[in-house]
């Protein structure tokens, strides 16, 4: 059973972020003052400017070349600009929804735009846009076209992985997929006897209604929630029928017990993953794996998946006291994370950690930066952070 909210993000294998070892900087930010925004390297130091400002802007990124920005403007919010050093100046349309033209976009790399488009609660189309630097920033849609329908990359040769409710797959294939009523992971809260063709409510806090509709090639059943929100599905004996509640995963595993009488046993569960089950980022570690957040009531993991077969995974405790949208290997053992609302940080991994967290710190990259210009005396906010992976921690 799925519950028809999905949370989706991809990310392409082909990242790159060379001017980072150059420059000998781990990480770089984009900040505002005197009517301009400016890239600066984490001690102060400029290294490119923009001749515009963040007033009337949203969703502001700093490529990772730090030649140019890109941001939503408030009076054409159904449009991705960019802007490099030099003044030149282009958009593209980015195609809204009946909702709203609200968008995410991020640089996977410095020629490179990710475009994450949200559907209310749903986050399911994706695209991407090429920029070319010289003559002039022309932009232009790419043939690399995805949905939640396929994890996949349409014309062009490059890996996409995904993330959907804690379901990973890579160019279409699952590799990882979340047990969330495993055993140990999991309790029963009740069990109870159903006729086809009645239901019965719950005698737990909070309590189900269970409707036993059909046993006829498979069992059949409408589970009701106490906020009103229902849901039918077919599964087979075995199988559980899940609904998240607040910040709780609850689901129903039934069994025929009488088919002449249509009897069946039906048992309530509560899962120990939290509704959240896994943040919405998605990072590759080397070339062959790739690692997601698991969000569970007794402690959170960071799960490394083998992208090749059989898949394999192994699970490490970490705590993440933030919600993240993006996060990027820069090393062996660095991780940078981009969190919400505006909040960067930098993990240390330690996997050999013998004290119950494999992420031994949290480094909160400032939001106020001391920039060397005398046009600039006092510290300016930091809008965005763009950290990369240096030359000698590349796999």
């Amino acid at each position: 059973m799925k519950y028809p909210i999905y949370t989706q993000i991809h990310f392409l294998l082909t990242m790159t972020a060379s001017t980072f070892s150059a420059l000998g900087q781990t990480c770089a930010a984009l900040v505002e003052g005197n009517g301009k925004l400016y890239a600066t390297t984490s001690d102060g130091k400029i290294l490119n400017q923009f001749p515009t400002n963040a007033r009337d802007k949203s969703n502001i990124s700093l490529s990772p070349d730090f030649k140019k920005v890109s941001f939503q403007s408030t009076t054409e919010p159904q449009y991705l600009s960019i802007i490099n050093a030099a003044g030149v100046s282009s958009k593209i349309y980015i195609a809204g929804n009946m909702y709203s033209n609200l968008f995410e976009s991020t640089w996977d790399s410095e020629d490179l735009l990710q475009i994450r488009h949200r559907y209310g609660h749903i986050q399911d189309k994706f695209s991407f846009i090429y920029v070319d630097e010289a003559p002039s920033l022309h932009i232009k849609p790419s043939h690399i076209r995805t949905d939640s329908a396929a994890c996949q990359a349409h014309g062009r040769p490059v890996s996409i992985a995904c993330i959907t409710e804690g379901v990973v797959e890579i160019n279409s294939e699952r590799i990882y997929t979340p047990n969330k009523f495993a055993q140990g992971k999991s309790r029963t809260l009740a069990v109870h006897k159903i006729h086809v063709g009645t239901g019965i409510y719950t005698q737990t806090a909070p309590s189900f209604h269970i409707e036993l509709i059909s046993i006829k090639d498979g069992i059949t059943l409408k589970l009701s929630s106490p906020t009103g929100y229902s849901s039918t599905s077919r599964i087979n004996e075995g199988e559980v029928f899940d609904i998240p509640l607040g910040d709780d995963i609850y689901g129903v595993t039934a069994k025929v017990l009488d088919s002449r009488t249509g009897i069946v046993e039906a048992k309530l569960l509560k899962s120990g993953y939290n509704s959240t089950i896994a943040e919405t980022a998605i990072a590759w570690k080397g070339k062959g794996k790739v690692v997601i957040f698991e969000r569970l009531h007794s402690g959170d993991s960071l799960v490394i998946i083998n992208t090749t077969y059989p898949h394999q995974h192994t699970k490490f405790p970490a705590s993440l006291p933030m919600s993240i949208s993006y996060m990027k290997f820069i090393s062996p053992s660095k991780i940078f994370f981009k969190g919400s609302p505006d909040e960067f940080t930098l993990g240390t991994i330690n996997l050999n950690n013998s004290n119950g967290n494999v992420i031994e710190s949290i480094e909160v990259l400032p939001r106020l930066l001391a920039v060397k210009s005398e046009d600039e005396p006092l510290p300016l906010p930091v809008l965005d952070w763009v950290c990369g992976v240096q030359a000698k921690d590349r796999p």
